[in-house]
């Protein structure tokens, strides 16, 4: 709980390397439902999405990573995540570049994570 603040904090205002860092130790303590609710009540849930666009590649993988286990952690986060990928999702002209593939990649690993697949990149997700 102490660790959520400086993290999203460093989300926010950190250099690269160290957003990198933060989103990997978010997605490491969102294993925790108490976690994800702290990491939500922070305002890291629309930092994390704002790294699926502008983050390095690491960023992008830690971020999809913390934002599917914030899903997973909670239903609030579930939905609040849901309707954030959709809109980045919706601002096409922003995700042409050499990360679009992993964003809807990303996308599609926090579908599966929605309908409680198991495996959270699994292809035969069940509806």
């Amino acid at each position: 709980e102490g660790g959520v603040p400086p993290l999203v904090d460093l989300l926010k205002n950190g250099t690269e390397g160290a957003q990198e860092t933060a989103a990997g130790a978010i997605c490491a303590l969102a294993e925790t439902g108490s976690n994800c609710v702290d990491v939500s009540e922070e305002g890291g849930i629309p930092l994390l999405v704002s790294l699926l666009e502008e983050g390095s590649q690491l960023a992008v993988e830690q971020a999809a990573g913390a934002l599917v286990r914030l899903s997973t952690g909670s239903q609030a986060n579930r939905i609040t995540v849901a309707q954030m990928v959709v809109g980045l999702l919706a601002e096409t002209d922003a995700l042409v570049g050499k990360f679009t593939s992993n964003v809807f990649r990303n996308a599609y690993s926090l579908r599966a994570a929605s309908c409680g697949c198991a495996r959270l990149a699994s292809r035969k997700c069940a509806r």
